[in-house]
């Protein structure tokens, strides 16, 4: 169970920080779009947690992910992120 970090680039995107803040595996425009990816890539590596960063290390909020029953079985445009 992996923790998936989200939080602004200071270029002004979202970035995606995989478990360990090693990487950024994704930017997106949006901080919305930026939690969905993070939510999809927690459920698909078998559930964990998704830290969403306001400014800095101070953390907004954060969510429990389970894991997918369908891992990497998705379209962009199928992400939910409500619940």
């Amino acid at each position: 169970m992996g923790v998936w970090r989200v939080r602004q680039h200071p270029e002004g995107r979202w970035q995606v920080l995989t478990p360990g803040d090693t990487q950024a595996c994704k930017r997106m425009e949006s901080q919305a779009d930026a939690v969905a990816a993070a939510y999809r890539f927690a459920a698909d590596e078998g559930g964990g947690a998704v830290i969403v960063h306001a400014s800095g290390d101070e953390v907004e909020w954060r969510r429990i992910v389970p894991p997918s029953a369908e891992p990497y079985r998705w379209e962009w445009g199928q992400v939910e992120t409500s619940g």
